[in-house]
């Protein structure tokens, strides 16, 4: 992978971690909790982006860093990148269908989209834990993975119970999505030959 593609992968993983994690304002601010409403289809389509932008800023990512987290970090990456492809496959009824569409199909997309969402944390933790053992990359990045999923759940479990249903999931996407604006800056500064690389010419 080429140091242009590292870069432009790193403004997509800020662009995409800024995006994810601002998503659950969207009902308290814009409304959109149905099918039916106007803002359901953009906000799914906003979704629909998001996915892509943190799928091509895991590749940069895994073409800079591969070298250095190991089988752990390998498989973590793997994960974070099927939980991706389950959330653009589950927002697609959304986007594809209008209102009055099959509201049956569109909340099974919902669903698929946050198990998607689940999966990326798993992932997220395993990568997390790779890069902190390694001290491949940035220490607070590497943080941010590991405590999204356990952290941000607790987070979403108080908050639920006192009452802000709404903004309840705030607390593991501002985690995750904070985690990819570390990394991604990470990216957009150092770019260059893959980690691996500098890595051997360097003990050689």
């Amino acid at each position: 992978m080429s140091s242009s593609f590292i870069r432009r992968g790193g403004l997509a993983a800020m662009v995409g971690g800024a995006l994810w994690a601002i998503t659950p304002l969207r009902e308290p601010l814009l409304g959109g909790s149905f099918p039916g409403d106007p803002v359901f289809r953009p906000y799914n389509f906003v979704l629909l982006v998001v996915a892509v932008l943190l799928a091509v800023g895991l590749l940069a990512f895994h073409a800079r860093y591969k070298g250095g987290y190991g089988r752990l970090g390998t498989a973590g990456v793997f994960v974070i990148f099927g939980g991706y492809a389950l959330l653009f496959f589950g927002s697609l009824p959304a986007v594809a269908f209008s209102s009055d569409g099959p509201v049956g199909f569109i909340r099974a997309g919902q669903d698929l989209g946050f198990l998607g969402a689940l999966v990326a944390l798993i992932g997220a933790l395993l990568l997390g834990i790779a890069l902190w053992r390694s001290g491949a990359a940035s220490r607070l990045g590497s943080l941010l993975l590991i405590v999204a999923l356990p952290v941000g759940l607790l987070g979403v479990i108080l908050l639920s119970a006192m009452g802000f249903e709404d903004t309840a999931g705030l607390p593991w996407t501002v985690l995750y999505g904070g985690s990819w604006l570390v990394l991604g800056s990470l990216l957009r500064s150092q770019g260059g030959e893959p980690a691996e690389r500098k890595h051997s010419r360097t003990v050689s």
